[in-house]
């Protein structure tokens, strides 16, 4: 309660504020997950960059290597609320940018 005092036409008049405050507090525990994302070419598209890499291996005497297929590695800590919530966006941000999903595919693997 507040009171404020103030002269009026020679009364003093004393006026009661009240004021009433609503906190609302959500207690939402959230968890930072790191993910490691890789993309991949699908099937039937050409990797240069693996083919010109089993090539400089075989010239430098690695013959038993038979394929070399080049992956990117993005690895993503972020914040939600589940596991489930992450692996959505997880899976967006995949959509959206890290992956050309016309010749890519891509995977998410749990760090722990």
């Amino acid at each position: 309660m507040i009171k404020n005092t103030f002269w009026s036409m020679n009364w003093i008049v004393e006026l009661q504020v009240f004021q009433y405050r609503l906190i609302f507090k959500v207690d939402v525990q959230e968890f930072i997950m790191i993910a490691d994302v890789y993309i991949e070419l699908k099937e039937g598209v050409a990797d240069p960059e693996g083919e010109a890499t089993l090539k400089a291996l075989r010239l430098l005497g690695f013959k038993r290597v038979k394929k070399v297929a080049s992956v990117k590695v993005f690895r993503i800590d972020i914040e939600a609320r589940s596991k489930e919530e992450a692996e959505k966006e997880i899976a967006e941000m995949c959509e959206k940018l890290l992956a050309n999903p016309v010749i890519q595919k891509y995977s998410i693997v749990w760090r722990e």
